[in-house]
């Protein structure tokens, strides 16, 4: 938080990103970070991270280092790039359970409310993207109301799969 709490410090988020992830450290330094209403939580356009001011200061330093981390490594992955014509919630889910899985493996603590999905750490974010969006299909989850499309906290869960 910033001297008189208000607002996320930004340079406290790089400082604990590139402790995390020294060998991205001029990468961190140069990323550039925006406040924005126009997202839940946080959100990237392929250059930009965009955070929610109010949400994120109201998480713990441990769960923004996460959130900003999960953006870090979309850009890193070129997540918005390979995204093409593909549905955009259910490329966003498939995108977040990957990163969630790697950051998970590098030993972040993980909120409850990120996208941990059997096969993140196992696949990429293409094969994921299959993956949900046969789920959705089957279930009629990819016929999301526009207005949370671009919702990067909208969570799709399914149930467990069934086992022969």
């Amino acid at each position: 938080m910033r001297k008189g709490g208000e607002g996320v410090d930004i340079q406290e988020v790089r400082g604990d990103l590139a402790e995390r992830f020294p060998l991205w450290t001029e990468r961190i330094r140069l990323l550039r970070f925006q406040s924005s209403d126009a997202v839940t939580l946080t959100d990237n356009d392929g250059a930009v991270i965009y955070y929610n001011d109010d949400a994120m200061t109201r998480r713990s330093r441990e769960s923004r280092c996460f959130y900003m981390a999960r953006q870090l490594l979309h850009l890193q992955l070129a997540h918005y790039a390979r995204r093409g014509d593909r549905d955009l919630l259910v490329w966003k889910r498939a995108c977040d359970a990957v990163a969630d899985a790697m950051l998970r493996d590098e030993g972040f603590q993980v909120p409850t409310d990120a996208a941990l999905l059997r096969g993140g750490s196992t696949l990429s974010a293409e094969e994921m993207y299959e993956v949900l969006l046969a789920r959705a299909e089957s279930e009629e989850l990819s016929d999301v109301p526009p207005e949370t499309q671009d919702d990067p906290t909208v969570t799709v869960t399914f149930p467990e799969e069934k086992r022969n």
